[in-house]
């Protein structure tokens, strides 16, 4: 909910050098793109819900999107422009496409699994809005959705070992630290240049507004 008050720094990015290293002045970003990525992680980017932010409009329908919101029925606001938005889908499937194709570049990748040696390992990439303690959420969910899949996919695929993991990064940049267990599992190190890199894939978001 956006209200009046300035939202304070989320745990997700305070002291976060990995998901804040965009911030240097060596991160390459255009001017524009840097100053949105700041709206973004206040939460103070231009929607129709941060300007009536503290008021009631007399008329409803101008806290809805612009884009969808008639048919939709969502308010405008960041997360859901950035998350929900029909109009906007193909660029939050192309932000969340960026972070696969980066994760597995190197090897064998039919759809959400990667096949390594005699193991085949589940991944899923999930890109929520943060939220509090909705990033460590998103992450058990989906490893427990998946690790249902483990027989049938060692049976698919003729491999011996199975294990499941999620990539969890935030609309707004933030690295969940619950996704270096998951790398671990799969037997995958990613420096922390490449972490970055990943964490920057949130520029398609900045494409949005």
């Amino acid at each position: 909910m956006e209200s009046g008050k300035m939202t304070p720094c989320l745990p997700s990015f305070k002291k976060g050098s990995l998901v804040n290293s965009w911030l240097h002045g060596n991160s390459g970003m255009r001017s524009q793109d840097y100053i949105t990525g700041l709206k973004l992680q206040f939460r103070v980017i231009e929607t129709r819900s941060q300007k009536w932010r503290g008021r009631t409009p007399q008329n409803p329908d101008a806290l809805l999107c612009r884009h969808c919101g008639h048919s939709s029925g969502y308010r405008e606001t960041a997360a859901d422009v950035s998350q929900k938005c029909l109009v906007t889908q193909a660029l939050i499937i192309q932000r969340h496409n960026k972070i696969v194709r980066l994760s597995g570049d190197d090897v064998y990748k039919p759809d959400l699994i990667l096949i390594k040696d005699d193991t085949a390992h589940i991944i899923d990439v999930a890109v929520p809005w943060e939220k509090g303690t909705n990033m460590h959420e998103r992450h058990e969910r989906k490893t427990t959705k998946y690790a249902q899949l483990t027989e049938d996919v060692k049976a698919l695929f003729g491999v011996q070992n199975c294990t499941e993991g999620v990539i969890v990064i935030g609309a707004r940049s933030s690295w969940c630290p619950s996704n270096d267990r998951s790398l671990k599992a799969c037997g995958l190190h990613l420096p922390k240049k490449f972490k970055r890199l990943l964490c920057r894939c949130f520029s398609v978001c900045q494409k949005i507004f």
